[in-house]
C-alpha cells in the first residue's frame, strides 16, 4: 500500500475575504484544510497558496508542524500579487505530487471565482493524469459584498467601474 499524497491549494483571491459564510470564506476555508488534513494522519501533505501567482509554503512532506505553522501565519503572505487565476494555483499545487509513491489528491479551497486562467481545462488534465482533484465550495450561493482593507484599519468594500458594489458569490 502506498502512502497518499495531498496538495493543498488555497485561494487567496480578494474575493476570498467576503464574509458570506462567517467569519469569512477564506478564515473558513483554512478550517475546513486543518480538519481534513487532520483524517490523513499518514498521509504527505503540501501547501500552495494563490492568487494572481503561485508560491509554495510547505512542499510535500509529512511535517504537520511546518503546516500548521503556514496555516496560521497572516494570510495572504506579503507581496503576493493580486488576481485570480486557479489555473495557476491548480498547476503549481499538483507539481507538489509529482513523483508521487501512492495515491495523489488536491484538495483546492476556493470561491470558484477566476478572472484568469482555464481551472477546468487544468483539473480535468490532472484528474486525466490520475490525480483526484477535491474541491469543497467555500462560500455561499447569495454571496456578499467583497471587502477591501486598508493599512489604518478601516475597511471599506471593492466596488466596480461604475461605482456599484461589487457582489460575489461562490461558484460550482
Amino acid at each position: 500500500v502506498g502512502v497518499l499524497d495531498v496538495a493543498v491549494a488555497v485561494d487567496f483571491s480578494q474575493s476570498m475575504r467576503t464574509a458570506d459564510v462567517a467569519p469569512s470564506r477564506l478564515e473558513r476555508a483554512v478550517t475546513v484544510v486543518r480538519g481534513a488534513v487532520d483524517l490523513l494522519p499518514e498521509a504527505r501533505v503540501a501547501l500552495t497558496v494563490g492568487a494572481g501567482e503561485s508560491l509554495t509554503l510547505v512542499p510535500l512532506s509529512a511535517d504537520r508542524a511546518a503546516l500548521r505553522a503556514a496555516l496560521s501565519a497572516p494570510l495572504p503572505p506579503a507581496g503576493m500579487t493580486p488576481g485570480s487565476n486557479l489555473a495557476v494555483l491548480l498547476t503549481a499545487g499538483a507539481g507538489q505530487l509529482a513523483g508521487g509513491r501512492g495515491g495523489r489528491a488536491l484538495l483546492v479551497a476556493t470561491d470558484g471565482e477566476e478572472h484568469e486562467g482555464t481551472a477546468a481545462e487544468v483539473a480535468t488534465g490532472l484528474r486525466r493524469d490520475g490525480i483526484s482533484v477535491v474541491v469543497p465550495q467555500c462560500g455561499s450561493d447569495q454571496g456578499g459584498p467583497v471587502p477591501v482593507a486598508h493599512a489604518e484599519g478601516a475597511t471599506t468594500y471593492l466596488r466596480d467601474r461604475r461605482g456599484a458594489l461589487v457582489h460575489s458569490r461562490a461558484r460550482r
